[in-house]
């Protein structure tokens, strides 16, 4: 892995120290799994702070040494389902057992509640009417 492919995935200023480190650790990350290197990758993409990144990268991939490669993977496929992308969120799937449930259930659509008398609609809460006495 190149580290200018690194740079490419933020916007931060990374240090050069910075950037081989991120790149050891997705290249970590990528012999570990798919879903665990598509996770640091967006772990980098989202990073606001040079410091925390790295750190948090670092702790995504050590996560392995504690919890085993397949659940580590496993996590990291769940936690791609959501928008949050740092260690915490993995570290709970893993510390709940979340990895070892099936994929997450989406929402139920809001278009799917049918229509009765306690629904008020958009007319009750529009403001530009106003009534008269």
């Amino acid at each position: 892995m190149e580290n200018t492919a690194i740079t490419s995935w933020t916007s931060l200023r990374l240090s050069t120290a910075s950037t081989k480190l991120l790149a050891q650790y997705y290249q970590t990350a990528l012999q570990t799994g798919e879903h665990t290197a598509c996770y640091v990758r967006l772990v980098i993409e989202h990073g606001r702070i040079e410091t925390t990144l790295v750190q948090g990268c670092c702790a995504i991939v050590r996560l392995s040494r504690v919890f085993g490669a397949i659940r580590l993977e496993a996590a990291c496929a769940r936690a791609l389902q959501g928008n949050k992308y740092n260690y915490n969120t993995v570290k709970n799937i893993l510390i709940n057992h979340l990895d070892e449930q099936g994929p997450v259930e989406p929402a139920a659509d809001i278009d799917a509640i049918e229509d009765h008398e306690n629904l008020r609609g958009w007319p009750f809460f529009d403001k530009t009417k106003t009534t008269q006495s």
